[in-house]
This record gives structure tokens, sequence and C-alpha cells, in this order.
């Protein structure tokens, strides 16, 4: 992949945490890129992100919705705290 693609894409992937649907995995000080999604029927969630440190994907189904939501789940597995 050229350098100016791997830059680009970091970059969209970040704004969709900075300014998008994946605000909800910000915490202060860290630099993180993601994407959410739902499968066509809308039935489960997901989101799949990075930090400097760590990738992580977290899926729920919409059984589960209630106790496990995707973005918390994703903060709580790559926060330095954990």
């Amino acid at each position: 992949m050229k350098k100016t693609t791997a830059y680009l894409m970091r970059s969209i992937l970040q704004d969709v945490v900075r300014r998008g649907s994946g605000g909800g995995a910000y915490f202060s000080g860290m630099s993180i890129g993601g994407k959410t999604g739902t499968t066509d029927d809308a039935r489960d969630r997901y989101f799949a992100g990075f930090t400097p440190y760590y990738c992580a994907a977290a899926w729920v189904d919409i059984n589960l919705m209630r106790w496990c939501i995707p973005i918390p789940t994703h903060v709580r597995l790559c926060s330095r705290e954990s």
C-alpha cells in the first residue's frame, strides 16, 4: 500500500471517531480510528477500531443490545487502564 493511501485511510477512520458515529470511542490523549456498522437488517451492530497500541472489534447481537453496546466495549478493551 502506498504511504499516501495509508495516510488517507487512517485520517478517514480517525474522523469517524472525532466527528462521526464513532464519537463514543474517543478518550483523551489517544489517537483512535474506527468504523461503525450494522448488518443488512440492522439486527446487529459493530465497532472496529484501532489505537497506536491496540486493534479490536466489538460485535453485538440485537438480543444482547441491552447488556452490551459495541463502542463502550471497544473503549474498555483499548483503554490504557484496562
